[in-house]
């Protein structure tokens, strides 16, 4: 299995998350109603929230039981969280395992369309500029897994389909898993090979996301 993931976890009597997840796909998507729980099982997933049982497990390794700092795990949230003192190219190389090599800064900025907005402050950028800064700083600590929470809401629709097929390809190309959740089926089809419903924090298997290049 590329993407293996057992969450068991009771804040309080009103909601519970009961996450299982297998398959073979390196790249997986959450959907459902707001409130159902995918936010919650990506913070289990990145260590911010705690749980009751978490197994994590992508391609064939084992790392819920790893320090959090130790589980290669990129996360970009709706809310980008970006520090406001560096530029953005510093918040793009912030976490990046090698500061020297700058050609995957380069290809990075290229897809994301954000190669112009390197030495712009951070205070002068627009929402979808943030959120496209926030992915490729999750992109540039070259994860093992990465972790997509409605990561283009703020992104126009055409920009959002270019920088999907590149991300497909990118972490494809690097043997990166990912989860993005989102509400946008058409990003999810156009981005992941399996999606799973999240419904009262319980997942169930949907049908494998066809390939927008195949798919009659």
């Amino acid at each position: 299995m590329s993407v293996s993931i057992r969450i068991e976890h009771s804040p309080n009597r009103r909601f519970e998350i009961h996450a299982s997840i297998d398959t073979p796909a390196a790249l997986v998507g959450l959907t459902g109603p707001s409130g159902s729980g995918k936010t919650s099982i990506l913070h289990i997933i990145a260590g911010i929230q705690s749980a009751n049982t978490v197994q994590l497990s992508v391609f064939g390794t084992a790392i819920h039981q790893r320090p959090i700092a130790e589980r290669r795990v990129g996360l970009a949230m709706q809310s980008p969280h970006l520090f406001p003192h560096l530029n953005v190219r510093g918040n793009l190389l912030f976490g990046a395992r090698e500061l020297s090599d700058t050609s995957d800064l380069k290809l990075v900025s290229e897809w994301l369309e954000i190669g112009d907005l390197l030495d712009r402050p951070i205070r002068n950028l627009s929402g979808g500029e943030r959120q496209r800064v926030a992915i490729g700083r999750a992109v540039l600590s070259q994860p093992s897994l990465l972790l997509l929470d409605e990561p283009f809401a703020a992104v126009d629709p055409e920009r959002t389909v270019r920088i999907a097929a590149a991300l497909k390809k990118h972490a494809l190309g690097r043997n990166m898993a990912m989860i993005l959740a989102s509400h946008n089926t058409a990003l999810l089809d156009a981005t992941v090979e399996q999606t799973f419903r999240v419904d009262g924090g319980r997942t169930a298997k949907q049908a494998e996301t066809a390939d927008p290049l195949t798919a009659p």
